[in-house]
C-alpha cells in the first residue's frame, strides 16, 4: 500500500510538472480566474487539503530516509490546502497575486518532476 501511494503521487507529480512546464503561462492565467470565483477556490482547496490528509492517514512515516519526502508532501498540502479555506479571502487572494508571474509556475514544474523521480527511486 505505502509503495502503491508513493508510485501515484509520483506519477501526479510529474505529470503536473510536464502541465506547469508547457503550459506555465495558461497556469498563471488559470490561478487568476480561479480567484474570481470562490465557491471554486474553496472547492478545490477543499479537495487539496482533503489529499493531504489521505496521504497522511496511509503514509505517516517519521523515519529519515527517503520515505520522509512523501509524508511532508502529505503535511505540506493538508496544511496548505486548510490554510486556504481559514485565511480570509483578501489575504487569500493578495498572497496568492504573488506568484501570478509565469516563471514561478516553470521553476514548480522543474521541482514537480525531480521530487516524482526522487519518489520513484523510493518507492519502486
Amino acid at each position: 500500500m505505502e509503495a502503491a501511494l508513493g508510485q501515484i503521487t509520483a506519477y501526479i507529480l510529474f505529470f503536473t510538472g510536464i502541465f506547469l512546464l508547457l503550459r506555465f503561462r495558461e497556469f498563471s492565467t488559470l490561478v487568476e480566474e480561479l480567484l474570481e470565483i470562490k465557491s471554486l477556490f474553496y472547492l478545490i482547496c477543499g479537495l487539496y487539503a482533503s489529499a493531504g490528509l489521505v496521504i497522511i492517514s496511509l503514509h505517516n512515516v517519521w523515519v529519515y530516509d527517503g520515505r520522509l519526502l512523501l509524508t511532508l508532501l502529505g503535511w505540506a498540502m493538508a496544511l496548505e490546502g486548510m490554510a486556504y479555506c481559514l485565511l480570509p479571502f483578501p489575504i487569500v487572494r493578495r498572497w496568492a497575486r504573488k506568484f501570478y508571474h509565469p516563471a514561478w509556475w516553470f521553476l514548480c514544474g522543474i521541482c514537480a518532476i525531480i521530487i516524482s523521480f526522487f519518489l520513484l527511486s523510493v518507492f519502486v
